[in-house]
């Protein structure tokens, strides 16, 4: 966030421009990884798992909406996504369902994510101040 940077005494430019850098040297590590894995450069290699990708971090902890998440809850978002993942395919569920039930997940925690600000925003006190 540019304005709470600003505030805190970071210069907002040098910020952004660290983010957007080290972004793209752990996308270009990530790339080497799996192409040392894999052994093939593969455009298309990750299509579709992009639900999986939001799945496992709004599991994780992240607000849909923005404004907090920790790598930590992405982590364990990612290895419990992983688990039911694994558990699906060695269950023998066919893959329409499996998205399916990425998708039930999703919505799950999102809805748990909306009832917890719900109820922090009712415990907040609130203070009319007149002049």
């Amino acid at each position: 966030n540019i304005e709470s940077a600003e505030r805190v005494g970071y210069r907002p430019k040098r910020v952004l421009t660290f983010a957007y850098v080290y972004t793209g040297i752990m996308a270009g590590l990530a790339a080497v990884v799996h192409t040392g894995i894999v052994r093939i450069v593969d455009p298309l290699a990750f299509k579709g798992f992009e639900m999986q990708v939001i799945a496992a971090v709004v599991v994780g902890g992240a607000n849909v909406l923005g404004g907090y998440g920790t790598v930590l809850g992405t982590t364990v978002g990612v290895i419990f996504m992983g688990v039911i993942n694994n558990g699906m395919v060695l269950m023998h569920i066919p893959t329409f369902y499996q998205k399916i039930a990425v998708g039930l997940i999703i919505l799950i925690a999102v809805s748990i994510d909306v009832v917890q600000q719900t109820m922090k925003e009712r415990r907040m006190v609130k203070v009319d101040i007149k002049d």
